[in-house]
């Protein structure tokens, strides 16, 4: 499951106090809020409800702490995936160089035992 960055949504650091979370909060929401945009823009109102949802997750320090451990869990997950991926990258140039330098080289041999 992908977790979305919720600082990332308000705008604001994740050492952030709780009353610079609810500052955020509430300049955010009033300004994507669908009846100041007057309803007819769609990202406006998606982006509300995310600012709602990050709010959500962040207002109290309880919550806060488990979905600051579920952000860590994430980003370490994606920086092994990220990592797995480097070297099994590497791993194929690698092999694509052997087999080349291979071929070139017993093609070689061979044209020079003829």
């Amino acid at each position: 499951m992908e977790v979305k960055n919720y600082y990332e949504i308000l705008e604001i650091d994740p050492f952030a106090s709780q009353e610079e979370i609810k500052r955020a909060y509430l300049a955010r929401l009033k300004a994507y809020h669908p009846d100041k945009k007057n309803g007819a823009n769609c990202f406006a109102y998606k982006r509300f409800q995310a600012v709602m949802e990050a709010y959500e997750a962040l207002k109290t320090p309880e919550m806060r702490i488990r979905y600051d451990e579920m952000l860590k869990v994430q980003i370490s997950q994606n920086r092994a995936r990220k990592h797995q991926a480097f070297d099994s990258k590497n791993d194929n140039e690698k092999k694509q160089k052997n087999s080349f330098f291979t071929r070139l080289f017993s093609s070689g041999k061979n044209k020079t035992e003829i």
